[in-house]
């Protein structure tokens, strides 16, 4: 069985985040058309000392039947909070990397309409891979913890 052929590109830290906002959110915006990454509410995200926060805000698009956040919502957005965090701080590289495993918790209902703050720490690395946990809140209530590994991939040439 053959394995596709991926391009793994590399991105500078100003063509995938704005600029910082007065709280010193930096948006994130992904190259390109977007791909998936246009099916997620503005993601902002700020490096913190030694760990990131990324803030998400919910609408509508994200409920479940019941009116709270969709749990496939919150699991996807894993993935990307796993990367977005650490690779502004500069601990992964921006677009060379790939999930190798997530795993989530939930905690408590999450509530449609308020924004999510998700806090990203780097537990340990290695020469290729980088594990991480996090922690998602909605104001004081905890929805959900989770943590990753991340693979760190080499950029073709260009």
């Amino acid at each position: 069985m053959s394995r596709p052929e991926l391009t793994i590109r590399s991105y500078a830290i100003d063509d995938v985040f704005g600029p910082p906002d007065a709280e010193g959110f930096r948006l994130f915006h992904p190259g390109g058309d977007g791909g998936h990454n246009k099916s997620y509410p503005p993601i902002r995200c700020r490096v913190e000392g030694d760990r990131s926060r990324a803030r998400v805000e919910t609408g509508p698009d994200n409920a479940n039947l019941q009116g709270a956040l969709h749990g496939g919502f919150l699991l996807s957005l894993v993935d990307q909070l796993l990367f977005l965090g650490p690779a502004l701080a500069g601990q992964l590289p921006l677009g060379a990397v790939v999930t190798i495993d997530a795993g989530v918790k939930f905690i408590g209902g999450g509530k449609v309409g308020e924004p999510i703050d998700a806090v990203v720490e780097r537990i340990a690395e290695t020469g290729r891979m980088i594990f991480l946990r996090g922690t998602m809140t909605q104001g004081e209530r905890i929805v959900a913890t989770f943590e990753g590994t991340m693979r760190k991939m080499t950029p073709n040439a260009a």
